[in-house]
């Protein structure tokens, strides 16, 4: 019920703007593709490789920042003589990988025919196109949870060729683990191959304001639709300037503002949509727990979180007082090791998070302000709650909040005194 709910305000709220659809699906709809500097030269990027034949295309960026839309929309700009293979599901097995390979380029075969067998249906195809004048394109999204030897069998394609040129254009799209795996010396052959390369970049500021209102324009919208200076800074202030963050909000935001009755969508109404996403916990927990992968890049880490929410609990239902020591001892358990800050020295700090660094465990009572997370967890009454850091200054710990707020997946952030509970467990 609460989703029908939902589905017949959203529709209300779109007549009540005068939209002709959601200006803020999550669904990755070329039409609504924004071409900030970043997402312009993603593409210019692909199509210049695509123009030269080039082998090996890689295009990276961190979760929500447009990548699957900026393949959308490349497939959209290709000439009908080019053939295209899209693998949006990477975690497949060599032999699975060639069966979707070639059932996307129109490929039939009987039975189940070994690899070389696939191989060469493959290549006879390929050659038939380059003797048509045409040209093969496959491109793999989420490319960083390919397999090892799924990439190898990769590379292995791209020896397809004639004299001349390449048979097949391969493009790896994927977050920025994807860099850091074609680097390692296992698949250093295929790192060599890959000539041109883009890394997305989330919207500046000033990008957020124009992403929202080409959208809205795309939508239907006449100008009907004002947003306030102030909630623009804070869309970009929760949205870091990723794309998907921004339709969360911008969405909620004008969900507000329908039910205010207003036109004029305000800071508030961006603060109130946007604690009715962090309330939406059966969604955000997964999200936020590969999140927390995506910020916590140290090997074998994903264990010692593990340890680190079941611990935690614990303490808070012993009492907050009880942190400080436990702190300590899960501190001691994680995969890596971080120097405690200096006493009197706040300003030092420990990475946690790539571009995210906050203050680690301290002894020394002055430094008495952590933050509080309450994670969404699906199908669990009992949710770990997470206290991050320890903080001299309550304005510290508030700028660590801040900066956790681009986490996707926690219901709520609060600072707090860590000789008192927050105020839900009151």
């Amino acid at each position: 019920m609460d989703r029908i709910a939902e589905d017949v305000e959203t529709v209300m709220y779109e007549q009540y703007f005068g939209l002709k659809e959601k200006p803020f699906s999550l669904t990755p709809d070329p039409r609504f593709l924004f071409l900030s500097a970043d997402h312009k030269g993603a593409l210019d990027h692909l199509l210049y490789g695509i123009q030269r034949r080039e082998g090996f295309l890689a295009i990276t960026g961190d979760i929500g920042t447009g990548k699957t839309t900026i393949c959308r929309t490349l497939l959209e700009r290709l000439d009908p003589g080019v053939q295209t293979a899209l693998i949006l599901n990477p975690l497949l097995s060599e032999r699975e990988i060639l069966s979707a390979i070639l059932e996307d380029f129109g490929i039939t075969y009987p039975g189940q025919p070994p690899r070389k067998t696939l191989i060469d249906l493959l290549n006879l195809f390929l050659l038939d196109q380059a003797k048509s004048g045409g040209a093969a394109i496959l491109i793999i999204d989420e490319a960083q949870n390919l397999a090892p030897n799924v990439l190898e069998q990769i590379r292995i394609l791209s020896n397809l060729e004639t004299d001349q040129e390449k048979l097949l254009q391969i493009i790896l799209v994927g977050q920025r683990e994807l860099r850091e795996k074609l680097e390692s010396k296992a698949l250093r052959q295929l790192n060599q191959r890959i000539s041109v390369r883009y890394h997305l970049a989330p919207l500046s500021p000033e990008e957020t304001v124009r992403y929202i209102e080409h959208r809205l324009t795309v939508a239907g919208a006449k100008g009907g639709i004002e947003f306030t200076p102030g909630a623009y800074q804070v869309i970009y202030h929760f949205s870091r300037g990723v794309p998907r963050l921004i339709n969360l909000i911008a969405d909620r935001a004008l969900l507000a503002g329908y039910v205010a009755g207003s036109t004029c969508i305000t800071k508030e109404m961006v603060s109130e949509g946007r604690q009715s996403i962090a309330g939406n916990g059966t969604k955000t927990w997964p999200a936020f727990r590969h999140a927390m992968r995506q910020y916590l890049r140290a090997p074998g880490l994903a264990l010692g979180l593990s340890f680190l929410f079941g611990v935690l609990f614990t303490a808070l239902l012993w009492g907050v007082g009880s942190f400080g020591p436990s702190w300590s001892v899960i501190r001691a358990r994680l995969s890596f090791q971080q120097e405690v800050p200096i006493a009197g020295a706040p300003s030092e700090r420990a990475p946690v998070a790539g571009g995210l660094t906050l203050p680690m465990s301290h002894a020394d009572t002055a430094f008495r302000y952590s933050v509080w997370a309450l994670p969404s967890q699906e199908g669990e009454p009992l949710r770990p709650s997470l206290l991050v850091g320890r903080f001299k200054t309550w304005e510290e710990a508030d700028d660590a909040l801040k900066r956790m707020q681009t986490l996707e997946g926690l219901q709520r952030l609060e600072v707090i005194e860590t000789n008192s509970p927050p105020r839900e467990e009151r």
